[in-house]
Formats: structure tokens, C-alpha cells, sequence
């Protein structure tokens, strides 16, 4: 009761200096208004803030936008969002950072450090609740965080993030709305918030005018270095050593930028761009004098940009010895150019020309019918990306692989070009975000039947918001529904997303994890075999990808005997339209799974269904790879029988 009364106490002595937040949020915030924020601290604003927010709060309803959809309402949150970002500590904020790049072995319980450019393995298990802030007081920052930040990083000290950016920068950000927009619409969960303030600050302090004139590439530039890149970095049929790669500072990789962008030489102008498409111009940390060749050498119209790819010879020869990594020498573009590459070379010789030309441009891979293959994607003209430069439709790669500089993890073309729906820029996404934002005050203030209500607004508003409906299951999870809830949750968003494969094969996972939960296996099963069927043609990893589920939880569990059942039902049917894919995510694993059993008679079976289902094209990859797997099970160890 003491502590509500303080709370009303505090509520009432901020409101008597922020007159317009007890009134009801009737006008937009002033000068003074932010003064008096500053004036009473971060944390305190912040939960003087959210009470007001949350008083004056309404739901969308079908489509029509609610309080979030107002302008007043809105500059009033950014405001929050602002209080509740520089109220942080900047320790927890590292150990948050660090808990979602760890991860617990299950066979020895053991910390597992996931390092950027990877996705934790499936049989990996979350880390114990405490493991960061334990880790981090254990070991020196560099140990811990060597290879997640920047070298240049400081270590993070016991303070809010406000003390990491100077007063007056901080004043100038809070009076910016379009700033403010910018920041909020694009911060995510896996970015470092310290390396992204510290940076902005940087910029903004020794490059003042343009920082103003190029705010979105600023913070284009600070989502991306906030955090290091990955070791393997562009790609990994590459030595690390050979890739001329240049160590600016942030505020060093926004000066290039801008100095390129006013040559005159680009094809796209980078003041134009929003954060999300010119994170990835910059994400490339090259040698000027790379950007420079490409300049002078790569002069392709925009229109005719996926002509770069083709414009490397290809090594047919290299290829046939099954030489798939560079040789030993620099990996210039020059190089590439002059003596020819392979796939991932002529791709990323395509990705670093279009970036020096101010084209945001993607590094492709995956698999199609004779194996791996490499390709680019470029933002042709305003929002319309082309993805498939250098993808050759008769191989059906279903998806291509590449990685979000932002936060550094894999993103597929699919994810991309549903992120660039034309929707994202309609006021209705931006509305239902923001309730997603009053969903989480609702909930930080203990009122789960509001923050339940900002939810199914965010639903109502932009149904095509694929994070709504996520932070909608995770809030069901996280409060314990009924399973019928979740169960009603995930049927309409299947429906909902009915056109996007993904995302509606992601809910029928969803609604078959429920059945086996129930203890309903026949209804699962139908799910998952409804998953494989409706992909067959178009998404066949979708569907490799439940089959692959099915036959590791058949492992997991000991049932050897069935999981190899289920493995020649796939290699005798959905096996046959898999192409590579299922080699890599079923075969491969799973041959690998009976020799460490002993289970070598199997393991050869298993291999020899492989090859008759996927008939792989004689010197391709795949052929190459089934060989070598078959080498490896002709040289285990026989199975010794058991004494009687």
C-alpha cells in the first residue's frame, strides 16, 4: 500500500509540471514538457508516463486504429519509449545481450557461447535464468564479450544508458520526432542499445551538420557495428586473412559514406533510404580502395544490376577439381574479376559492387536440386527488391540463406520481401506497433486483461503484422492460457497468413506441438503431413523441415527402430522432390546418428535410399558430398555383436 501511494504521489507531483499528461494527453509535448522529464529523472518520467499513457489509452477495432493511430498519443510515447531506453542500466542491459547469445548442452550441462552469424542448434536448451549476470561477474568483459562487441567497445559500468550520451545530444534527440520514429521503428531485441547510443553520440558530436542531414545512415551505421561481425564473414570458401578488410570507427564508416554518396557516383542516394535498407549498403567493412575499384570497374545501370554476377567468368575448371575456397592470395575484387570465381564469388563480387554504387544488396546461398549454390539480391527501385540474381530456376532453391547485418542473424528471402510488403509503410503497422508497446506497460503494471486487449488491437489494426500474432502467443504462453486459447490463436493466424508459407506453416507447427501436448498424436501427425503436402512443390524445405523434426524427436526419445521406419518412408516418398535440401537437414544427420550408434549395416541402408531417391547428377555437389558420406560409413568400425 506504501509503495501505491508513492507511485500516486509521484504521479502527481510530475503531472503538476507536465500539466498537458494530467489533462489527458490533449496536446503534444513541449520544450518545457521535456525539460521537466529531464528534470525528474528517466525512471520516474518513464512510470509517470506509462500511468498516462495507459489511462488515456484505446483499442483499434476492426482496422480502425485506436489512441496509437494519434499523433498527440503518439509523440507522448515516443517520449515514454525515450524515458524507458536511458533509464536502463547499462550492466543488465550487457547481460541481456549476453544471455541471447547463450545457451545449455544438454549432455553436460555445460554454457554453450553462440557466436554472431549462427543460429543455436535445436538440441541446445535455453540457459538457466542469472547464467549472464553470473558469467560476466566471473570473468574480465573482454573474456565474455571478445567475441560479440566491437574491440573498441567499453566495458559496461553499473550506470543508465542516459550517462553514455551528453546532455545536449540527448536534448536535440528528444526535440527530433522524426529521429524518434526512426529509432524506435528499428532498435530491435538483439541489438546492443549501449554500442548503438555510444555511436550515434560519436556521430553526432564530430560530424554535427551531416548527422542531421543523414540521420537514418547514422543510424543505419550504429545498428550494424554495435556488435562484431562474424568470424567467417562474407562467406566461408574464404581464409578471414585474405579478405581486405578496414576497422573504421563508427563515426569513420559514416564520414565514407557520406563522402561517397556526394561524388555523385551512386545509383541510389543514400539520404533517401530508411535504416532498414541502408543497413545493408554499410555492412560491408572493406578497404576504401575496394569501394573505389568498384566504382571505376562495375558500371551496370541500376535497371541492369543483376548483370554484375555474370560479369565474373566462372571457374568450370576449379569447380571439377573441387576447389570450392579461394585460393591463397587477397580476395580483391580485382582479383575475382580478373581470374574468375564460382558461385559465392561471382556473388559477392555482385553484393560489394552494388553496395560501393549506394545499392542495398544481400550475399544469397542455398540449396537446390545438385547441391549448394550462391546468389545476390538488390533493392532495384524504391521498396521493390530483385532476390534472385544469379538463381537458377531449373535447380528450385526454395529458399535463399542470408544474414541481417543488424543483429548479424539469418534472415531468408522469403522473411525479406514480406518485411518490404507495401504494408510496413501504412500508419495502420505503425499503429499496431505501438500497442504492442502499450501491451507491454499494460503488463509491467500488473493489468494482464488490458495488456490482452493492446494485443488483439495490434491484431485488429494490421492483421498482415506477423510480430502481433508472435507477441500474442507469447504473452498466452508466458500467462498460462487454456489450451484451447492458444489452440483458437494459432487457427486464425494459420488463416490469416494462408497466403504466406512461412508464417502459416510456422502456426501448424504450432497447433501440432499442441496436439502431441494433449496427447493427441494422430491429429499432429495430420498437421505435420498438411505442412508437407501444401509445400511439396513450391517451399519443399518447409516441409523437409517438419520431416526432419519428426525423425530427430524420434531419436531424442530412443526409438531407433522407428525413426529408421520414418526415414525410408521419406526416402520412398517426399525424399524424392527434396532435393539437396533433405541431404544436408536429414540424410547427413541422420547417417551420422547410426554410425554413432554402431549402427553401420543401417547407416549404409540409409545411404543407398538416399541415392535412389535423390539421384544426384554426376559432378555436382550433391553427388560429391553423398559420396563422401559413403566413404565415412564404409570406413566405421563394424558393429561387434554382443557376447550370449
Amino acid at each position: 500500500m506504501r509503495r501505491r501511494c508513492l507511485g500516486l504521489v509521484l504521479v502527481v507531483l510530475l503531472s503538476s509540471v507536465l500539466p498537458a499528461v494530467g489533462q489527458g494527453l490533449t496536446r503534444p509535448p513541449t520544450a518545457a514538457d521535456r525539460a521537466a522529464i529531464v528534470t525528474k529523472g528517466w525512471a520516474a518520467s518513464r512510470d509517470v508516463l506509462g500511468v498516462m499513457l495507459a489511462k488515456a489509452y484505446e483499442p483499434g477495432v476492426g482496422g480502425r486504429m485506436g489512441a496509437t493511430g494519434q499523433a498527440t498519443y503518439q509523440s507522448w510515447l515516443w517520449l515514454w519509449q525515450w524515458c524507458d531506453l536511458l533509464a536502463r542500466d547499462e550492466d543488465a542491459e550487457a547481460a541481456k545481450f549476453l544471455a541471447a547469445h547463450l545457451r545449455l548442452s544438454p549432455q553436460d550441462q555445460s554454457l554453450v557461447l553462440i557466436p554472431p552469424g549462427l543460429a543455436a542448434g535445436a538440441d541446445l536448451q535455453p540457459a538457466p535464468a542469472g547464467a549472464a549476470q553470473a558469467m560476466m561477474a566471473a570473468a574480465s568483459p573482454q573474456k565474455i564479450f571478445g567475441d560479440l562487441l566491437r574491440a573498441d567497445e567499453l566495458p559496461p559500468q553499473h550506470q543508465p544508458l542516459a550517462d553514455l550520451v551528453p546532455k545536449d545530444v540527448l536534448a536535440e534527440w528528444l526535440g527530433n520526432e522524426e529521429f524518434s520514429r526512426m529509432l524506435f521503428a528499428n532498435l530491435a531485441p538483439g541489438d546492443y542499445a549501449p554500442g548503438v547510443l555510444r555511436a550515434l553520440a560519436q556521430i553526432q558530436l564530430e560530424q554535427p551538420g551531416k548527422f542531421r542531414e543523414y540521420r537514418a545512415l547514422a543510424l543505419a551505421i550504429a545498428l550494424v557495428y554495435d556488435q562484431k561481425m562474424p568470424a567467417f564473414w562474407p562467406h566461408n570458401q574464404v581464409a578471414p586473412k585474405d579478405v581486405p578488410l578496414q576497422d573504421y570507427r563508427p563515426v569513420d564508416w559514416f564520414t565514407f559514406w557520406v563522402q561517397s554518396n556526394e561524388a555523385k557516383g551512386n545509383l541510389q542516394d543514400l539520404r533517401i533510404l530508411e535504416p532498414e535498407q541502408a543497413k545493408f549498403v554499410v555492412d560491408a567493412p572493406l578497404a576504401p580502395s575496394e569501394y573505389a575499384w568498384a566504382r571505376a570497374n562495375v558500371k551496370f545501370a541500376r535497371t541492369d544490376f543483376a548483370q554484375a554476377y555474370s560479369s565474373v567468368t566462372y571457374d568450370e575448371k576449379r569447380y571439377q577439381r573441387g576447389q570450392f575456397n579461394w585460393p591463397d592470395s587477397p580476395y580483391t575484387l580485382a582479383a575475382i574479376k580478373q581470374q574468375g570465381g564460382i558461385c559465392v564469388d561471382q556473388a559477392y563480387y555482385a553484393m560489394v559492387a552494388g553496395k560501393a554504387r549506394g545499392l542495398p544488396t544481400l550475399f544469397f546461398t542455398g540449396d537446390g536440386n545438385d547441391g549448394g549454390h550462391a546468389w545476390f539480391g538488390y533493392l532495384k527501385a524504391g521498396n521493390r527488391w530483385d532476390l534472385n540474381c544469379g538463381r537458377y530456376e531449373n535447380q528450385k532453391f526454395a529458399t535463399g540463406h542470408a544474414l541481417d547485418p543488424q543483429t548479424w542473424q539469418p534472415i531468408t528471402d522469403h522473411e525479406l520481401a514480406f518485411l518490404a510488403a507495401n504494408f510496413h509503410a501504412r500508419p495502420e503497422y505503425a499503429a499496431s506497433q505501438d500497442d504492442l508497446v502499450l501491451a507491454g506497460i499494460f503488463e509491467s503494471q500488473g493489468n494482464l486483461t488490458q495488456a490482452h486487449a493492446a494485443l488483439d488491437s495490434a491484431i485488429a489494426v494490421c492483421p498482415m503484422n506477423a510480430g502481433a500474432w508472435d507477441a500474442k502467443t507469447a504473452f498466452l504462453v508466458r500467462t498460462g492460457a487454456p489450451v484451447e486459447e492458444l489452440r483458437q490463436h494459432h487457427v486464425a493466424a494459420a488463416r490469416q497468413f494462408a497466403s504466406e508459407p512461412d508464417l502459416k506453416a510456422a502456426h501448424l507447427a504450432a497447433l501440432a506441438d499442441l496436439a502431441r501436448q494433449s496427447g493427441d498424436s494422430a491429429a499432429a501427425s495430420s498437421l505435420d503431413n498438411q505442412i508437407i503436402t501444401q509445400n511439396q512443390s513450391t517451399r519443399a524445405d518447409l516441409g523437409v523441415d517438419t520431416l526432419a523434426k519428426q525423425l530427430q524427436a524420434l531419436v531424442n526419445n530412443g526409438q531407433l527402430d522407428d525413426a529408421f521406419k520414418k526415414y525410408r518412408q521419406q526416402m520412398t516418398g517426399p525424399g524424392k522432390s527434396g532435393g539437396s535440401d533433405i541431404f544436408y537437414k536429414i540424410v547427413q544427420p541422420f547417417v551420422n546418428v547410426l554410425l554413432a550408434a554402431g549402427e553401420q549395416e543401417r547407416a549404409q541402408q540409409a545411404v543407398e535410399l538416399a541415392r535412389a531417391a535423390l539421384k544426384p547428377p554426376m559432378g555436382t555437389t550433391l553427388q560429391r558430398d553423398l559420396d563422401a558420406l559413403e566413404d565415412t560409413v564404409l570406413a566405421a568400425p563394424k558393429k561387434t555383436p554382443a557376447k550370449p
